[in-house]
């Protein structure tokens, strides 16, 4: 199955959504520090999520308010979103 990373600016973001997307959809993520190979600065972390439930992390973001930094596909290229 393919993963996607999602990345938030902040821990907080990303636990947040992370625990929303497992109450609303019994999606379970994976939360990590934001790679070095994607190249942003601050302390960003990541949700690595299954593509097929991108969709639901977006709009987890929208209806909490959080912003998403980046998207991308495991070998690090950057996707639309």
């Amino acid at each position: 199955m393919k993963q996607v990373i999602v990345v938030f600016s902040s821990v907080t973001s990303a636990m947040g959504i992370k625990n929303y997307i497992y109450n609303k959809y019994g999606v379970q993520t994976k939360l990590i520090q934001t790679p070095k190979k994607l190249s942003f600065s601050g302390c960003s972390y990541c949700l690595v999520v299954p593509e097929t439930d991108l969709e639901k992390v977006k709009k987890a973001a929208k209806d909490n308010n959080v912003s998403i930094r980046g998207v991308f596909n495991e070998e690090g290229t950057r996707l639309d979103y």
